[in-house]
């Protein structure tokens, strides 16, 4: 009787367990229901917000490297004293010439400019700006760049800048009423004109012209020869060869052409001993040989003027010089039409270039954007910058404590790895779970074995590596505790400084938000917001650790629920008839109506 009684104790205590056991089940599936969902919920909130944020900051980002860009070659130019009215007026120079030119933004327009201040320090910030969209275009115009031609102009004002003052005088109306600027403005616009004409004419480039007169230098100007005279020469020998070759010939013959004109017996100047201009010295040549020159003349010549080179400039242009003649009057007139020709051959380089200049006005108005977008970028990364500051001279104040919060962290993501790879094993086990409903009467035997083996993990976490990480942990949290003190003070300090740094931050934006409503006659509710958003950013304090905790146990501890079932059962006669089952079930019944029971 006493062991049907006990079985009888078993059974009604299974069936009394067994809607719990239902109800903890479905309450399990439920919470894993709004665990998946919200896991998606929250993948396609953060993607769309993702999407959404870089759709937003990407345009702003790149509107700001086109800011920066531009703002790094004002910062080069500034180094020569370029500032602010004058470094504007290049600025509005390099913006002009990007929205009708291609191939040269805005950030290298003002790089170039550098090069030419640099070359020629005496030139207003006008002047600069004049002579910089002077070497652009020419660039255009002649299949060369910018950055060529600038460098090519500072080295042609050396040269050519003293002589264009006679030419100026001559051909230009009212030259002596101009000032400096204005002249040197000029000599800019017929500098640009000549090489335009010389490549146009000829069979050349900007790059080989460049190329050219950097190498001839300032040989021929010493010997007075006009600038039209040296182009044309030039540019004609360029017809069948390099430019840095032909300058190297017509060097030569300069060097050598006052001494050979002695031992030839010739004379090759003027009465103010000035050389003849080279048409004037092959006409003397051909009054002495003739229209041709055999081999004996032309070893003569080179005995008179002593190189290869120079007897080589001789022959090409000894049959041309009518056309030499023809051409320096044709350079002249030219050179008097200032940069008009060289505008008119850089809008023709514009051709099938429409991409490019589309990309270069959208630049000019990103760059636009980006200076007012640059504002709060720079105070952001101010705020970040000092945020950094502050961490690091922490971490040098502290460097035991920050080695082991580093260490601390080091070890916790080691642990997280670990326990990853163990929840991979336990939810394999949880599967094996309704298998094991058949092994419940193995459990309080296994009651033992789980006790001995939990003895024998606690002798092994104190060996294992994970038993060290977790000691590790309590460690850093022991100095985290014992070094409380100075942590709370730095973290304090950091948002007191976060608060101080936001302020610009968020006047910036209650004045820009302002300004949009009031331009579209909307309320007042943007900047109300602001204004109550930062007024909540500068009265918000940090929160000890302490009162935290205080007020989180006393949340927790308002109720308890009791939900474990006790049975005193007394059975002193077995042999009774008294109904066991309905004894249990009218307690739980009782039970379940004093659940939920307040202790406040």
């Amino acid at each position: 009787m006493s062991t049907l009684l006990n079985i009888g104790i078993v059974l009604s205590a299974t069936n009394l367990l067994s809607p719990a056991l239902q109800s903890a089940t479905g309450d399990l599936n439920t919470l894993d229901n709004k665990v998946s969902e919200f896991g998606q919920n929250l993948t396609a909130i953060s993607t769309a917000s993702l999407a959404l944020g870089q759709s937003i900051l990407n345009p702003l980002k790149s509107a700001y490297g086109d800011s920066q860009a531009l703002k790094q070659a004002q910062g080069e130019i500034k180094t020569l004293g370029i500032m602010g009215e004058d470094l504007q007026k290049i600025t509005y120079e390099a913006n002009k010439f990007t929205t009708q030119f291609a191939d040269t933004s805005a950030s290298e327009f003002v790089s170039a400019s550098y090069d030419i201040k640099s070359g020629i320090s005496s030139l207003s910030a006008t002047a600069v700006g004049k002579f910089t969209a002077m070497s652009a275009i020419t660039g255009a115009a002649t299949k060369s760049t910018t950055a060529e031609m600038t460098n090519l102009f500072a080295t042609g004002f050396g040269i050519y800048r003293k002589q264009f003052d006679a030419f100026g005088e001559a051909t230009i109306k009212g030259w002596n009423t101009l000032s400096d600027e204005e002249k040197d403005i000029k000599f800019g616009e017929y500098f640009s004109a000549g090489i335009a004409s010389t490549v146009q004419e000829y069979k050349t480039t900007g790059s080989n012209m460049s190329a050219a007169m950097s190498n001839l230098g300032a040989v021929a100007t010493s010997a007075n020869v006009p600038f039209a005279e040296q182009l044309s020469i030039l540019g004609m020998l360029q017809k069948t060869m390099s430019g840095s070759e032909a300058s190297t010939k017509y060097r030569a013959f300069l060097n050598a052409a006052y001494g050979a004109g002695d031992k030839l017996g010739l004379t090759f100047t003027d009465a103010n001993d000035q050389l003849l201009s080279m048409p004037e010295i092959l006409s003397t040549l051909k009054d002495k040989y003739g229209e041709t020159l055999d081999a004996i003349e032309s070893d003569e010549l080179k005995k008179a003027f002593g190189t290869d080179e120079a007897v080589s400039l001789v022959k090409m242009l000894y049959s041309e010089t009518d056309s030499l003649t023809s051409n320096i009057d044709k350079m002249n007139l030219s050179l008097q039409e200032g940069a008009t020709k060289t505008k008119q051959m850089a809008m023709a380089a514009n051709y099938g270039k429409d991409l490019e200049l589309y990309d270069q006005r959208v630049n000019r108005l990103s760059t636009s954007l980006g200076n007012s977008f640059a504002p709060v970028m720079s105070t952001v990364l101010d705020i970040v910058g000092k945020g950094a500051v502050i961490v690091s001279d922490f971490m040098d104040e502290h460097e035991t404590l920050s080695t082991v919060i580093v260490g601390t962290v080091g070890v916790a993501g080691g642990l997280l790895t670990v326990l990853g790879s163990l929840g991979i094993v336990v939810g394999g086990t949880a599967t094996l779970m309704p298998f094991l409903a058949g092994g419940l009467g193995l459990v309080g035997t296994g009651f033992g074995v789980v006790t001995a083996a939990t003895k024998a993990m606690t002798i092994a976490m104190a060996t294992n590596p994970i038993g060290l990480i977790a000691t590790g942990i309590a460690g850093a949290a022991y100095l985290i505790y014992s070094n409380w003190e100075p942590i709370s003070t730095f973290f304090s300090d950091l948002w007191g400084g976060i608060k101080e740094n936001a302020a610009p931050v968020l006047d910036y934006l209650n004045t820009g938000l302002s300004a949009v409503s009031s331009f579209f006659g909307f309320n007042d509710t943007p900047t109300s917001n602001v204004d109550r958003m930062q007024k909540e950013v500068m009265s918000t304090p940090i929160q000890s650790s302490n009162s935290m905790i205080y007020e989180n146990r006393k949340e927790s501890s308002s109720k308890v629920v009791h939900n474990e079932p006790t049975y005193h059962i007394t059975v002193s006669n077995p042999t009774s008839n008294v109904d066991v089952v309905k004894a249990m079930q009218e307690h739980e019944r009782n039970r379940r109506n004093r659940q939920y029971e307040d202790i406040d």
